[in-house]
């Protein structure tokens, strides 16, 4: 056992995450006192360098007003502070005593290297470099041409990059196998502006996709949330569920005995598409052959000179 381990009994038998570990380490490693969106934009340049050698990054990003944030490391911090190795001083994360000797703990010699390159690049030009390495993630930003207003070809990729944004007017996706950012991005990426909840019961084990936190998603990025329960279907009507055939077979009874009763809500999602809205419908399977928003993306489609055509993301 080590002198520091003796000195700090509690910092042995607390264990973290990867990912917890990692945004301890490089707290320590860029001098332990970093501003809170500063180590967002460090973050996320140190998870995008990851990607570069071939590495799972230890947290995802989406594009926020703000530039790349993540929701994710934002809930690690709390449950960080919650444990005792991390302090918000003002507008400031610091490392606790035992936070430092965790983090001491953890040799890496990627994040040596990083905080010698970043080490004193913060605010402006921190920004403007998260913006250059990545134009997706400034999209939603308002400050690109003040923070870019001497790199007018920086400034352009991210233009071009917000009108490639697809014009996707009716969509659906599943949330299964993916991370609350990575379900994000793909909505945002695909232009999606209204996101219609078609669950029953918009409650998840998987962290991020019950509705509270869903909603709280929408809300930060620009995107509305709406919740059609009516149009779920119960989940003991999917057990036991083994071949296609069988998905098929229960989907034909679902737009019998539901969906022909629901003309309501159906007309509903048909009045935001009128709207100009673009709606992606959501639920849990990844596969949108074994879900019943398929069925209900078809009802949606399926009137006279209708032009929709309903994309799986």
């Amino acid at each position: 056992m080590s002198n520091a381990t003796l000195r700090n009994p509690a910092a042995a038998t607390i264990r973290l995450p990867r990912r917890q570990r990692t945004f301890l380490t490089l707290l320590r490693a860029l001098g332990a006192r970093v501003p809170k969106p500063d180590f967002q934009k460090l973050l996320f340049l140190y998870c995008r360098g990851c990607e570069e050698r071939g590495s799972d990054p230890p947290y995802e990003f989406v594009p926020e007003r703000r530039g790349a944030y993540s929701f994710t490391s934002e809930a690690d911090s709390q449950k960080l502070i919650a444990r005792g190795v991390l302090a918000q001083n003002e507008d400031r994360w610091q490392l606790t005593p035992t936070g430092s000797r965790l983090a001491a703990r953890e040799k890496d010699r990627h994040v040596a290297a990083f905080s010698r390159r970043y080490r004193n690049v913060r605010g402006r030009e921190l920004i403007a470099t998260t913006y250059r390495v990545s134009p997706f993630h400034a999209t939603r930003s308002s400050i690109v041409e003040r923070v870019l207003s001497n790199d007018p070809e920086a400034v352009a990729r991210i233009v071009a990059e917000r009108s490639e944004r697809r014009s996707v007017r009716l969509a659906t996706i599943g949330y299964e196998g993916r991370s609350y950012e990575g379900f994000f991005n793909c909505l945002l990426r695909a232009g999606i502006t209204l996101l219609c909840d078609v669950r029953r019961n918009p409650v998840s084990r998987k962290w991020g996709f019950s509705k509270r936190m869903l909603l709280a998603g929408c809300q930060r990025l620009g995107i509305e949330y709406r919740h059609l329960p009516e149009l779920g279907i119960a989940s003991s009507h999917r057990t036991s569920l083994n071949t296609q055939s069988e998905y098929d077979q229960l989907f034909v009874e679902y737009e019998h005995s539901t969906l022909t009763t629901q003309q309501e809500a159906l007309a509903r999602i048909r009045g935001w598409i009128e709207a100009d809205e673009r709606v992606a419908l959501t639920c849990f399977e990844r596969n949108h052959r074994q879900c019943h928003r398929a069925p209900v993306a078809r009802a949606v489609a399926d009137r006279p000179g209708a032009l929709l055509l309903p994309r799986h993301l």
